[in-house]
């Protein structure tokens, strides 16, 4: 059947009309772009406090993205990512922020003010005509706001851009950096990669016992790590700074753990200290049996995992969703971590929020230091099994008090093992360095989804399931197959009856 002129002048105003629509739809989504966020922490969505640092610009901004135009196929989708996410970040204030895209292999000149300012060509591996070579790309940016500058060397990552961006602006548009202190007692060693999480964020002001006048320093936060053995005078310091409201954060504990796993009992220096703030780090270790990392020890000549109770983890369930410190974390690690108790009389008058706790599955160790892995297996009697606190902030009026139950959370080795625990850090510092300008930024897209615990009748009624359900199916698949198949023969019997 042929189609009439009619009907195909009306079919060809349709296909018109669909173009037409398309064509305009796509016109207002380059102008007006919307793309909806359906991922639980809205990691492709800007944060309010990126909104709030871009709208409180007093000055112009000029972001100058130098990338190079021939890159290698395999590098396109993140140069077009990195491109759209920037154009996103401008249209938070596009009447102040200027956005300049610039190839360095274009003209000599942009190849040498990307040098100057320190964007160096990156190397790349890539297979070209079947041959591996070495190409050198651009891919880095340099942000100006008056008479200040900010680089970005290597943009490679998309989901640290927003962070790296904001940070830069705090940067700038500050006079100074917050000042961060530093006290390190007992192993300072152990705590080298900590001036590589601070730099970055704020100044770090070392403090030794021979520093004079602590308290007269402009410090924004003081980091007291391992406190062993403290003059009074030091300590008078320390009280001086808090009753100045400058946060203090402790990490501490009352137990040395060597790393052939020899345990003993060391001195606190602030428990004296702490006592007067309604706060007391337990004598015993804290053990956990239904939350703790995995840990390697040598049996013979094998490397045996397993899982260590005396290195805690506390999940997302067990940090304090709503405070700034842990908000958006999803789990921090505290070895050979001591409890902290409290004095409900003392802390009438101040505002306590346990950041970290255990599971309800740990109990303080009794008798003597002992952190075998098999100590579980040891135990002759059943302990009392209760969530404790690792972790709490005080505060009252302006003044805020945090202390951490471990001070080996944040050493080097445990800072290599556990990447939770350097973004915990990070965030830690930034908190207290920047307040909220870069709150719930870094944290986003971390997420780990640990199976829950079962109890053990649970464990038992699916270990039933899985052990008789499964033979129970089958039987009844093949006994629904015989029946069909008998109603299938008895049909076809009663057919060629009939027939006869």
């Amino acid at each position: 059947m042929k189609l009439t002129s009619p009907t195909r002048a009306k079919d060809l105003l349709i296909f018109l009309g669909l173009l037409l629509v398309f064509i305009s739809l796509n016109q207002l989504a380059n102008k007006w772009p919307l793309r909806l966020d359906l991922t639980e922490e809205k990691e492709f969505t800007l944060a309010d406090s990126t909104k709030k640092i871009t709208q409180s610009l007093s000055d112009n901004l000029t972001i100058k993205f130098f990338v190079s135009s021939d890159l290698p196929e395999q590098v396109i989708p993140l140069k077009q990512m990195i491109d759209d996410f920037v154009h996103e970040y401008q249209s938070l204030q596009k009447s102040k922020i200027t956005l300049e895209v610039l190839d360095p292999s274009s003209t000599k000149e942009i190849k040498e003010q990307a040098e100057q300012i320190g964007i160096l060509p990156i190397e790349l591996n890539v297979i070209e005509k079947d041959k591996q070579v070495v190409k050198k790309i651009y891919l880095g940016m340099a942000l100006y706001y008056q008479d200040k500058m900010q680089v970005l060397p290597a943009v490679t990552q998309v989901d640290e851009l927003e962070y790296n961006l904001d940070l830069a602006l705090l940067k700038m548009t500050k006079s100074e950096l917050p000042k961060v202190g530093v006290f390190i007692d007992g192993g300072a060693d152990y705590y080298k990669f900590l001036p590589q999480v601070i730099s970055p964020l704020a100044t770090m002001i070392p403090i030794s016992h021979e520093s004079k006048k602590i308290s007269e320093q402009k410090l924004d936060a003081l980091f007291l790590i391992n406190p062993v053995s403290l003059s009074k005078e030091f300590e008078n310091e320390i009280d001086a700074l808090y009753k100045k409201n400058v946060p203090i954060i402790i990490f501490g504990g009352n137990v040395d753990v060597s790393g052939s796993l020899n345990a003993s009992a060391q001195t606190f220096a602030l428990t004296d200290w702490l006592e007067k703030q309604g706060l007391l780090l337990t004598q015993e270790l804290l053990v956990d049996i239904a939350q703790n990392e995995q840990a390697g020890f040598q049996n013979g000549m094998m490397q045996v995992y397993m899982p260590y109770p005396f290195w805690i983890k506390s999940l997302k369930a067990n940090l304090a969703k709503s405070h700034p410190l842990t908000s958006g974390l999803e789990e921090i690690l505290f070895p050979w971590t001591n409890a902290i108790e409290m004095n409900p009389s003392t802390l009438s008058q101040k505002t306590v929020t346990i950041l970290a706790q255990s599971s309800d599955q740990a109990f303080l160790q009794e008798g003597d230091i002992d952190v075998n892995p098999e100590y579980i297996n040891q135990l002759t009697s059943a302990p009392l099994m209760k969530s404790r606190a690792m972790a709490v902030n005080l505060t009252e009026d302006k003044k805020s008090l945090t202390v951490f139950a471990s001070p080996y959370m944040i050493q080097d080795s445990f800072l290599q093992q556990s990447q939770a625990n350097v973004i915990f850090l990070s965030h830690l510092v930034e908190s207290f360095a920047w307040g909220e300008h870069l709150q719930g930024i870094r944290t986003r897209g971390q997420t780990t989804r640990p199976l829950p615990a079962l109890e053990q009748q649970t464990k038992q009624l699916l270990k039933g399931i899985l052990t008789l359900g499964v033979p129970f199916i089958i039987i009844l698949k093949g006994a629904i197959f015989a029946f069909i198949m008998k109603r299938k023969r008895q049909s076809q019997a009663h057919k060629m009856i009939a027939r006869l």
